[in-house]
Order: C-alpha cells, then structure tokens, then sequence
C-alpha cells in the first residue's frame, strides 16, 4: 500500500507541475515583422492546446541581446540566421532546436498617392536623389531588414548617394508604419509587411542575387525541452500552421 501511495503520489506531483507549466504558458521572443502571422497562429495554438503563450515583440538582434543577458525566454524566432549563429555560439540554445521556417523577399514601398508605380533596379530611382526626399529602413545594427537593405542597396551601387537620408527604424514594422503613416515617402521593408495595407504600394522586389536569403528560424532556449515546448514545436510544423504563413506571403522552407 505504502509502495502503491507513493506511485499515486508521483503521479499526482506530476501533473500538477504540467498543470503549472501550461498555465504559466510559453515565452516567446519574436522578430517584430512575424507578429501579424503570429498572433493568429498564438490564438490556434492557446485554444488547441490549452497552453498559453506570451509574445514579445522587437528586432531580432535586441530580442538575442536579451536573451543573452538572461531575459525569460522559451522560445526564439530570428528574421536573419545571423542572430541565431550569435546565440548558439553563446550557448543558450536547446541541443537540436533550431530548424529554419519561413522565407520572405524584400521590396521598395512608396505613399499609394505618389506618382511613381514601379522602379528598375538597373540604375537608381532618380526620386531617391532628389534631396528632400527620405527613405526609411530598419537600423541595420540589429534589424534583419535593415541589414538586408542595405546590403542590397550597396550591391547594386546606390547605398552611398542616399545614406545621408536615410531614417533608421528600430524594428521592421517602424519602417513600414513611416511609410504608411505617411511620415517617410519611401522605404524598404519585407514583402510581407507591405501586404494587405490601403495605404501604400510596391514599387519593385529587390534581386534576390543583391543580398542574402531571408530565412526566418526557431530555436528553443534553455537546456533541454518539457512537454509544453514539444507541443508547441509539433504545432508549428504543422499543416495548419504553414498554412497561415502561406496566407501572409511567406515562402514555406523545406525541411532536410
């Protein structure tokens, strides 16, 4: 009987950590531009799940500096494979976590109401030279798409006549809301980000030859998986799940 107590008594204990677990929920840092797909795949997930998960949005280089400092993290999701690499060799990620999701492509918006509906990046827009002109892009420091714009923009020749004007955002939604808040006439940002918006149009789709991949991957932080992170993981890979980044103009990525 005492044996058989114990065993129930185990069990019991068990639960009520899970139980604990769940409703504590999941931490999750994520690159600012996945928040509008990600919150709609946060809501399936909570209401399939019973798991709650809590979102915190920013660029993914401040997301990795925060990890890196011992922030509460479970869960990271990096818009350049950059900031991965620096947190793996910080040695915070889970063993065999990290697989690459999503890709996106990065494009030229401008105001719907300008007059110029498309661009050839054979030569630079002559509105871009115009010295009253600003051009938006996330702060290539520690924004993904930032770094990718100028990556882009000094390939293709035309990074040092438009520097002087340029507006550093602090994340990728900053640099798209300039634009569409009509702040900033012109900017780059992702594909993504410029769907669905009443308020703005793109001008062109940068080369993919003119700077690197945009592969979007997740890592889990800390030593080693629970149940709760498992789960999550499955829901991710999901067919529903891809779908959704589908829906917002993501590239699914295969799985080796």
């Amino acid at each position: 009987m005492k044996k058989l107590a114990t065993i129930v008594l185990i069990v019991f204990v068990s639960c009520t950590a899970n139980q604990k677990r769940n409703k504590r929920g999941l931490v999750v840092f994520a690159a600012a531009s996945l928040a509008p797909a990600l919150q709609e795949i946060a809501k399936q997930f909570e209401t399939a799940e019973n798991i709650g998960l809590k979102i915190n949005y920013a660029s993914s280089g401040t997301l990795a500096r925060q990890i890196e400092m011992g922030a509460k993290c479970d869960a990271y999701f990096s818009a350049n494979i950059g900031w991965m690499d620096y947190l793996k060799k910080k040695g915070v990620l889970v063993p065999g976590s990290r697989e690459e999701l999503i890709e996106n492509k990065l494009v030229i918006i401008g105001q719907k109401n300008n007059t110029i509906d498309t661009i050839n990046f054979d030569n630079i827009p002559e509105f871009l030279l115009n010295p009253e002109i600003k051009f938006s892009i996330g702060d290539p420091s520690h924004v993904p798409v930032g770094k990718y714009a100028r990556q882009a923009m000094e390939n293709l020749g035309w990074y040092n006549s438009i520097k002087a004007k340029i507006v550093f955002a602090k994340d990728a939604r900053s640099a798209f809301y300039y634009v569409e808040l009509g702040e900033i006439p012109y900017g780059v940002v992702y594909q993504t980000d410029a769907r669905g918006s009443q308020k703005i149009k793109v001008l062109g789709t940068f080369p993919q030859q003119s700077h690197g991949r945009i592969i979007i991957s997740m890592a889990f932080i800390g030593d080693s998986l629970n149940s709760s992170l498992t789960r999550f993981r499955q829901f991710i890979r999901s067919e529903k799940v891809k779908n959704i980044w589908r829906e917002y103009g993501y590239i699914i990525k295969s799985r080796n």
